[in-house]
């Protein structure tokens, strides 16, 4: 079975339903809780943490990759881990820039108190870390996809 790559579409309508909900959230948030919606300093750090730490798996499996005598050996666990931890950060991070786009946006249209500021500058970095997060995801994806020429073997290994 083949699965193919991530579209971008999909990703793009993930976002647009988080931002909705984001939007949603931080509209009805100081309805039910009598106080604004705070956005944690720490969700910037870590998506930037996870930002960081695909990027140097990245580099280490395109390093691997590069290589031509290890190509041939490379372990099939390591990509198929790979291409899993690819799929669940695109998505992830798809996620969680459209949400918190959804309250940036809603924060950018009521500017009346200064945590409505700092909410805006941290979800804006949280929003880029996130996109970081999905852009590399979907490179580490391509990465792991395997040879077009392999897709046309019939069962017996014979090429078509």
């Amino acid at each position: 079975m083949k699965s193919g790559n991530t579209k971008v579409s999909l990703l793009l309508l993930v976002m647009i339903l988080s931002a909705a909900t984001g939007w949603a959230i931080a509209r009805l948030w100081p309805i039910w809780m009598t106080s604004e919606l705070s956005v944690p300093l720490m969700t910037a750090v870590i998506m930037s943490g996870l930002a960081g730490f695909l990027f140097a798996w990245t580099m280490k499996v395109r390093a691997y990759l590069k290589t031509p005598l290890r190509r041939n050996g490379l372990n099939p666990i390591i990509v198929a881990r790979s291409a899993a931890l690819a799929l669940a950060s695109s998505r992830a991070g798809s996620i969680a820039a459209g949400f918190y786009a959804g309250v940036l946006l809603l924060n950018a249209l009521m500017l009346d108190t200064a945590a409505s500021r700092r909410c805006i500058g941290i979800s804006g970095l949280t929003v880029l870390a996130s996109l970081t997060v999905v852009t590399i995801g979907l490179w580490l994806e391509r990465m792991c996809r395997l040879p077009d020429d392999l897709d046309k073997t019939t069962a017996d290994g014979v090429g078509v």
